[in-house]
């Protein structure tokens, strides 16, 4: 009876492992792209899991997004019937999940594909700044757009150490963005770009906070686009 239960368990143990390893087997018939957006949310943000995978099995179901603890924001995708169905060929299925804005925190973002996790990204969410620390804090950008005559605050969400962008109205519409670039190897002075996207007036100002600031405006009813290879 021993040496029948042990066949057995051993059995069950041979095929278990069979199967997790015809699971993993899946993850090498896909492709898939991945992405939060936006990239650097802040907690006014709503967040956006974009997947697409593709593959020529059974067509692919996918889950709304949703927060497990340890901070995984995880995005579930599935063949619509576990069974071998007729391959259609290679097709490619997309989805896109929106989360209400989260907490500040870190976060990894995961994409499981029967159950398997196929993709991961991680990112921050942070508190929305009033303004843009730019090149390590070397240059600040703040920017003030007015309604009816009304100054009204913009909120900064940055891109990477040099740039960043501004929105009004909606954290999912950006207004203006603003980049500055060290180009004292090419001419002796940092480098201001501005790309509006909004025929709503707005000052932007970039300061060195130990010493000058340049300002930046827009009159209204006009797109204004500015390059400053001189600003400071």
């Amino acid at each position: 009876m021993r040496k029948q239960a042990w066949r057995i368990g051993t059995l069950a143990l041979s095929l278990a492992l069979m199967g997790a390893a015809a699971r993993a087997d899946i993850l090498d018939q896909i492709s898939v792209t991945f992405q939060v957006s936006p990239r650097l949310p802040t907690t006014r943000d709503p967040v956006r899991l974009s997947a697409a995978i593709t593959w020529h099995g059974c067509p692919i179901v996918f889950q709304e997004p949703v927060v497990e603890p340890g901070n995984q924001v995880v995005l579930r995708a599935a063949p619509i019937n576990p069974v071998p169905c007729p391959s259609p060929g290679f097709q490619t299925y997309r989805f896109t999940g929106t989360l209400p804005p989260l907490p500040h925190d870190s976060y990894t973002a995961v994409l499981r594909f029967t159950g398997l996790n196929a993709a991961e990204e991680s990112f921050t969410v942070s508190e929305p700044g009033p303004g843009l620390s730019l090149l390590g804090g070397h240059f600040v950008a703040n920017l003030s757009w007015s309604e009816n005559g009304k100054p009204q605050p913009a909120f900064a969400v940055p891109l990477t150490g040099q740039s960043g962008y501004f929105w009004f109205f909606d954290s999912r519409n950006i207004e203006v963005t603003v980049k500055v670039l060290d180009g004292r190897f090419v001419n002796g002075h940092y480098w201001v770009f501005v790309a509006s996207m909004t025929d709503v007036p707005f000052t932007l100002t970039v300061s060195d906070p130990s010493g000058p600031t340049r300002s930046y405006v827009s009159p209204a009813g006009k797109n204004t686009n500015f390059i400053d290879v001189a600003a400071f």
